[in-house]
């Protein structure tokens, strides 16, 4: 929430940044209308449902997607529709500034969560360190896909190292952690150190992109 309100402070105090845009992407078809819902009780953001006839090929269809990205701030997607709309030209993943993943331990072999993340975030930041691809946000509340019966520690430590490198993290964070009031990103990025009434696990330092600054100014 508080990332998602950073944007629409950006937006509504009119600062000379690019339209920012965020995709929400979740497993069941059944939980767009539920997502659009929460999110705009709590930002006021525009947001709009991506379904999948919109990855059409023909001219027209192209237009009117884009006409649509730019307009609306928050896009609530299945995978399957996003990695289309990439796969085809219609999205590029530079044209996302966040990238949700909502059950994210489902990212993964050849899950679409996992393709659109090696396809096209890996394909391009494999080329170049500085591309201005999304900040990723991973969102479970169940890390490990089955349960764990034997090397517990071990097996649990080898499917979360996983996630991570799966979704480029740069931190694992109990969703309730106290921030005094603080800004979750700022913290993140800027002040690790005051994270201290939950334990946390640092992954690596995320790399920093051009395209950042939008978030954290």
């Amino acid at each position: 929430n508080d990332l998602f309100n950073q944007y629409r402070r950006k937006i509504k105090n009119g600062e000379n940044v690019p339209r920012p845009k965020v995709i929400f992407l979740v497993c069941d078809i059944a939980l767009l209308e539920q997502q659009v819902k929460t999110i705009k009780l709590n930002t006021g953001l525009n947001v709009t449902i991506i379904k999948g006839k919109a990855a059409k090929k023909s001219k027209n269809d192209y237009n009117e997607f884009r006409s649509m990205l730019a307009v609306s701030d928050v896009f609530v997607a299945i995978p399957d529709v996003i990695y289309k709309l990439l796969s085809v030209g219609f999205l590029r993943i530079f044209d996302i500034n966040l990238l949700i993943f909502d059950e994210c331990h489902h990212c993964d072999s050849n899950h679409s969560y996992n393709l659109i993340m090696n396809e096209f975030y890996y394909f391009y930041l494999s080329r170049d360190k500085n591309a201005k691809l999304p900040l990723i946000l991973g969102l479970t509340a169940s890390p490990l896909k089955s349960k764990i019966t034997n090397n517990i520690e071990e097996t649990a430590l080898k499917a979360m190292t996983t996630l991570c490198e799966n979704l480029n993290s740069q931190i694992v964070i109990d969703p309730e952690l106290k921030f005094d009031n603080k800004s979750m990103s700022s913290i993140i990025i800027d002040n690790k150190e005051e994270m201290n009434e939950r334990e946390y696990i640092e992954t690596k330092s995320h790399l920093t992109h051009p395209h950042y600054p939008i978030l954290y100014k």
